[in-house]
């Protein structure tokens, strides 16, 4: 997502004729921040605090801005008496002014992904060479483009749809085409904001889990049902809305390295294409909770090895309440049939899933439930253990989405599912604890 570092005029909602000067920036790990140079209030109030967020309108950088949710965050007043306020808005809506009562509500969010374009790994470059040369010499090369088309397909909430764009650059010594390209859903019924933002980050959580690396966000666009221009024929389009925010997996070390499908748990062809995604975002909202627990350690800079293990056992525990809607279970019976539900493809992880699962029993009631009361486990065999977990998790939650068996089958020459297995095997569990001395 690109940085914003902008000057401009500035006012509270409902007060146009009050405009202050100000400068906005904005990245994906600080976020948001307003500099005013001026004040929205008097002197005398200036310096009172403020906890209710407020809305501000603005004009900045060749854009209309809606700064949302902005937290009075300081006032100062300097030599000769210049008064200057600082907000943080929660998020930015670039390209058009939401005044007074007008919903936050939109009709269709389009999303470009960190990875999203290998994980589909759709190429509309054809590059031809002429021989004319008896030797083999090359006399020419062609190269064709046409971007891939663009692709529709119904769902319960609208349509969902994959577009893609490309860019051109040329000069004496290089000649490039870009092509990226972005997933978008078309409500049937205008969503709120969060809403809509939440089927962004089910489409997120997808990739990342399909990549089995964080993605994050390059650029999240929305369209609002009143929001429309007018083109030069008289056609009329939605108006685009950028949308800028710290979204998850911001502050994540970024890997912009392209990942070769290879190395992929799966890739847009394996789940099904636009079908499985749509499955996809049904499994995602009925088992909201438990991915979010599941993908925590994707989304953060860094995190303990027992904090990992935690959120992954209260995801494995969370998919079995919800699967079977109950709030009472038993962990060790709940594994059982996360194993049976994972099938043939878990086990090529864990041999003796008995034994493997009274491990798992053991670490949730000795390192997390009586921390410290007991023999704690080591840090590598706890990782170990919190990533077949994961995979088990992972493959239950494609079972709910119908994925086909050859692609779960395929998943098990992945690398790290191999891994794992040489892991389990290697470590002996009767080894695996650290017992302090008395």
């Amino acid at each position: 997502m690109e940085d914003l570092d902008v000057d401009g005029l500035f006012w509270l909602d409902g007060k146009p004729d009050d405009k202050v000067a100000g400068r906005l920036k904005f990245n994906m790990v600080n976020g948001a921040d307003l500099i005013l140079i001026g004040a929205f209030h008097d002197l005398r109030d200036v310096f009172f605090p403020r906890d209710k967020p407020v809305r501000i309108l603005g004009v900045a950088g060749k854009r209309l801005l809606t700064l949302e949710r902005c937290i009075h965050a300081g006032s100062s007043l300097e030599v000769p008496g210049m008064i200057s306020e600082r907000y943080t808005p929660e998020f930015i809506l670039s390209g058009a002014h939401f005044v007074g009562d007008m919903p936050l509500e939109f009709c269709a969010v389009y999303l470009e992904l960190r990875h999203l374009e290998h994980w589909i790994w759709k190429c509309g470059t054809r590059i031809d060479y002429k021989r004319d040369d008896p030797g083999g010499r090359i006399s020419e090369i062609q190269v064709n483009y046409s971007p891939p088309p663009k692709a529709v397909i119904p769902m319960d909430i609208g349509e969902l749809e994959l577009e893609y764009m490309y860019s051109f650059h040329r000069d004496p010594m290089e000649t490039t085409i870009a092509q990226r390209c972005s997933i978008g859903v078309k409500f049937g019924e205008p969503y709120a904001l969060e809403d809509a933002i939440k089927v962004g980050s089910s489409l997120q959580n997808l990739l990342t889990v399909g990549v089995h690396s964080p993605t994050s966000f390059n650029k999240v666009t929305l369209s609002h049902p009143d929001l429309l221009r007018t083109l030069p024929g008289g056609r009329e389009v939605p108006e685009l809305i950028s949308m800028y925010a710290q979204f998850r997996g911001s502050n994540t070390p970024r890997q912009d390295k392209a990942i070769h499908p290879t190395r992929m748990l799966f890739t847009f062809d394996d789940i099904g294409g636009l079908d499985g995604i749509a499955k996809w975002l049904v499994t995602s909202d009925k088992f909201r909770l438990v991915i979010d627990s599941l993908l925590s350690h994707w989304y953060l800079p860094a995190i303990y090895t027992d904090n990992r293990l935690l959120n992954i056992i209260i995801a494995a525990e969370a998919f079995e309440r919800v699967r079977l809607q109950t709030r009472k279970i038993n962990f060790k019976d709940a594994l059982k049939s996360l194993i049976k539900l994972a099938g043939a493809p878990f086990r090529v992880i864990v041999d003796n899933v008995d034994t493997w699962s009274n491990e798992i029993v053991r670490a949730r009631v000795n390192n997390l439930v009586h921390r410290g009361m007991s023999g704690d486990l080591e840090g590598q065999r706890m990782y170990v253990l919190s990533e077949s977990l994961y995979f088990l998790v992972v493959l239950c939650l494609l079972r709910e989405c119908g994925i086909s068996e050859e692609t779960l089958s395929k998943m098990q020459e992945h690398e790290s599912f191999r891994w794992i297995e040489e892991q389990l095997r290697a470590l002996d569990p009767h080894q695996a604890y650290r017992v302090e001395p008395c």
